[in-house]
């Protein structure tokens, strides 16, 4: 019921938003959640602003008032394509061409898509690498023995969890007000920003189907990896190389869910918006490429370009980081096309462009290059980029030995588990039969001018990653001086909106390898049929082909497999800590607690998650405590001195604390557990409610607080 609720919500809304805005059929479907992202990032701003609720009522007006929006911007006059698009000699492997009778070269017009006999029998392969991509997103669950809609025990599930209950419960959606009702609990005051797209979606879903807010969240991430993310690399792959595009997407769509980067290392953290985000952000390229070839919405460019915007939004409602990723890849299709109508040789045909032509690629080289000296200058001046800039990960020395260790684990793709998690895994390798993959597929790009882009894009991915784990100005700068450092600068501008993490950068070079990969397999088919290669090499390559994503899929069934099952393996919410939060949610549905009164909690045990699972108000709704006021930091340092400590008693009154849950067990092994949540029986004024194992629950007897007898 949860999984088709949830699948219900991400596809109908944006499949129906996309027909009305003109997209055919196919690309309807495969672009609808970048749509509807899109709508639930409009309305989850728009209705609170407006004084309403956000829910399933409200959202259907939202969609109902973009329908009639599309629709009326169906009404724009078309416009007529342009004659001879897409001709000339570079047009071979390019989005605007398609093989012709006797191989020769035709241009594509913005309706070929519709020819009879040709749509249904190109989607065959798409649709079958989409299916082949979501059984092999089951296997790994299964191997993993993940049950679908299982509480996640990693540090920022409990967030995104929280977060969803909270809007589920008091309707309100906004970015601003939500996260800061969120963190401030009740008791202090905190304002912060978070987008909630995400979580405004699983709201909808919790409010349908009366599920949990982590088993809808979980099930969301299950569509993301085994759906969403396929659809979207199968699509940027196929309008990259249209002339072999049923081969582009089916692969691309495969090979995408084998890297452990990505989906898989989203999916066990708990980063769901993430993850959502870099899928959607490879839809909404596709979209993009399509549009500015007018074959999204063929000659009605306003409706087109209201789906690309709309799926932009969607993105930046997920994570920013996300129209970063989208931007890179739009920016470099574009520069490559501008390249190619201008350099001799290029799809414009004759000896290269005019002045004109010139002028505009110096332009948009010039406005490329001065953008990372813009975001930096940007991140000086904003608190929020500046914040973002501060993170710093790296662990290898400023050495070529350091750079050349990272550079291993970035093409290795498998990121080391810190010890600290205590996930007691054993040492990973890396997946090197998938790398192969796109280090063959990269360089059959880089033969090719029109998809020599992706490649350079695939390695800045690569570079942004080692920056990340290695400071490489320093390194640089012993070859090229000072331009080692500028260099390092224009990496930083990129991987700050990734908060510098490397896991989230090697998402990035998954992804997009995963779409070189597809791309590169249709280029190798064109190659075999243009060179008229006989039939045993063709069965070699078919076979090499094969053998590697053999080898690559054992690799994500060992690697991915116990970091999945790692990620869900009860801990702070297992059976004593479920127990006793079970019994304690019980014991106040029988006897309400009074109006503002809560639950002290230890923010690093896991009792955040009381909030999403019962709707218990806990001081702490997430593992990172924010900015505590004395009185919490006195709970949290002396609590076990209550007897005697009358501050202890006071701050417990100035907090309208009721009851005291501790599990017991940190969230991960290197936390320590706030001292004054331990040795908590002893205490006289603390009436014990339940207790199992290392988890207890009090009622608390201090006179003057709200549960107090008398």
């Amino acid at each position: 019921m949860v999984l088709l609720a949830a699948a219900a919500l991400l596809w109908v809304p944006g499949a129906l938003l996309g027909r009305a805005l003109g997209l055919r059929r196919r690309w309807a479907l495969a672009a609808a959640p970048a749509l509807t992202w899109g709508l639930v990032a409009l309305g989850a701003v728009a209705v609170p602003r407006a004084g309403l609720r956000w829910t399933t009522t409200t959202a259907a007006g939202v969609l109902a008032v973009a329908l009639l929006a599309a629709l009326a911007l169906r009404l724009l006059p078309r416009r007529a394509p342009a004659p001879g698009a897409e001709s000339g000699p570079g047009a071979l492997s390019g989005p605007g061409a398609v093989p012709g009778p006797g191989g020769r070269i035709r241009p594509r017009g913005p309706d070929a898509d519709a020819r009879p006999g040709t749509a249904r029998g190109s989607l065959v392969a798409p649709v079958l690498g989409v299916a082949v991509a979501a059984a092999l997103v089951v296997a790994v669950a299964w191997r993993a023995g993940h049950r679908l809609g299982a509480v996640a025990q990693t540090w920022d599930a409990a967030y995104h969890a929280n977060l969803t209950t909270l809007i589920a419960d008091t309707g309100d959606s906004d970015p601003v007000s939500a996260p800061s009702a969120l963190a401030s609990a009740g008791w202090r005051d905190v304002a912060t920003y978070y987008p909630d797209a995400l979580h405004a979606a699983a709201a909808l879903v919790v409010r349908l189907t009366g599920a949990g807010s982590g088993a809808v969240l979980d099930v969301l991430s299950a569509l993301v990896a085994g759906a969403l993310l396929p659809v979207a690399a199968g699509a940027l792959a196929a309008a990259l190389a249209p002339a072999r595009r049923g081969t582009a997407a089916a692969a691309a769509a495969v090979v995408v869910v084998l890297p452990v980067a990505a989906p898989w290392d989203q999916w066990w953290r708990g980063v769901w918006s993430y993850g959502a985000a870099v899928a959607t952000a490879v839809l909404v390229a596709a979209l993009a490429v399509r549009a500015a070839e007018g074959r999204l919405v063929p000659g009605r460019p306003v409706p087109a370009a209201a789906a690309v915007l709309l799926g932009v939004v969607g993105v930046a409602g997920l994570q920013p980081a996300g129209v970063v990723l989208a931007g890179v890849l739009v920016l470099g299709w574009a520069l490559s096309r501008l390249a190619l109508t201008v350099l001799p040789g290029g799809s414009g045909g004759g000896s290269g462009g005019g002045a004109r032509g010139w002028g505009a690629l110096a332009a948009a080289a010039v406005g490329t290059l001065l953008l990372p000296p813009l975001v930096l200058a940007l991140a000086r001046w904003s608190p929020a980029l500046g914040s973002l800039a501060s993170y710093d990960y790296a662990t290898r020395p400023a050495t070529w030995t350091g750079l050349g260790q990272a550079l291993v684990s970035v093409l290795g793709g498998v990121r080391r588990l810190s010890d600290g998690y205590g996930f007691d895994l054993p040492a990973q390798g890396g997946q090197w039969a998938f790398t192969g993959a796109v280090l063959v597929a990269v360089a059959l790009l880089a033969t090719d001018r029109a998809t020599v882009w992706l490649a350079v894009v695939w390695g800045l991915a690569v570079a942004a990653a080692v920056g990340t784990v290695v400071p490489v100005g320093p390194v640089l700068a012993q070859v090229v001086g000072p331009a080692g450092g500028a260099a390092a600068d224009a990496l930083r501008s990129v991987t700050l909106f990734f908060y510098n993490a490397p896991f989230r950068l090697m998402a990035v070079v998954a992804v997009v390898g995963a779409v070189a990969v597809g791309v590169g397999a249709a280029r190798a088919a064109h190659l075999l049929d243009t060179r008229a290669a006989p039939r045993h090499a063709r069965v070699a390559a078919a076979a090499v082909a094969l053998a590697t994503a053999a080898a690559a899929l054992a690799s994500t069934l060992d690697v991915a497999a116990p970091r999945l099952a790692a990620g869900y393996a009860p801990r702070v919410t297992g059976a004593d800590q479920r127990a006793v939060m079970d019994l304690l949610a019980q014991a106040l549905r029988e006897q309400p607690l009074p109006a503002g009164a809560a639950v002290a909690n230890d923010p690093v045990d896991g009792s955040a998650w009381l909030y999403s699972l019962h709707d218990v108000p806990v001081l702490f709704r997430h593992y990172a405590p924010g900015r505590l006021t004395p009185d919490a930091q006195l709970l949290l340092a002396r609590l076990d001195d209550v007897d005697t400590d009358a501050r202890v008693q006071q701050a417990l009154r100035d907090l309208r604390v009721c009851y005291v849950y501790t599990g017991g067990r940190p969230v991960y092994a290197s936390m320590e557990l706030a001292p004054g949540f331990t040795g908590l029986g002893a205490a006289g004024l603390l009436e014990p409610v339940a207790s199992a194992g290392s988890a207890a629950a009090y009622r608390v007897l201090v006179p003057g607080t709200p549960c107090a007898p008398g």
